[in-house]
């Protein structure tokens, strides 16, 4: 997705800076614009780069959480105990809110 967005930015920098030569705008405007369009390939290109040198890294990645998905599955009142700690902690919070009220 980023690399089609980077792509798709710099393919509609360099037809704006095109239109713009053609005396909408001031030359610097237009440059600096074609130019720029250059720089968003170059990240483009650096991005799939990344992807790919990245890959096993990628896969890694992938497995932990197909790995981590198994074991929520396999005990499914795990996913209950955030509710536990928000419940605490808004029982603390009224506590300590009682307390700091008496000493204000």
């Amino acid at each position: 997705v980023v690399d089609v967005a980077l792509v798709g930015a710099g393919y509609y920098s360099r037809d704006v800076s095109i239109r713009w030569a053609s005396g909408t705008r001031p030359g610097n405007e237009a440059t600096a614009l074609y130019y720029g369009s250059f720089v968003l390939y170059s990240l483009a290109g650096a991005w799939c780069l990344l992807i790919l040198f990245m890959r096993k890294k990628i896969m890694l990645a992938i497995a932990c959480v197909r790995e981590a998905s198994s074991a929520i599955s396999s005990q499914p009142i795990i996913t209950i105990f955030p509710i536990v700690q928000v419940v605490g902690l808004f029982a603390f919070s009224i506590v300590w809110g009682i307390y700091m009220a008496f000493l204000a």
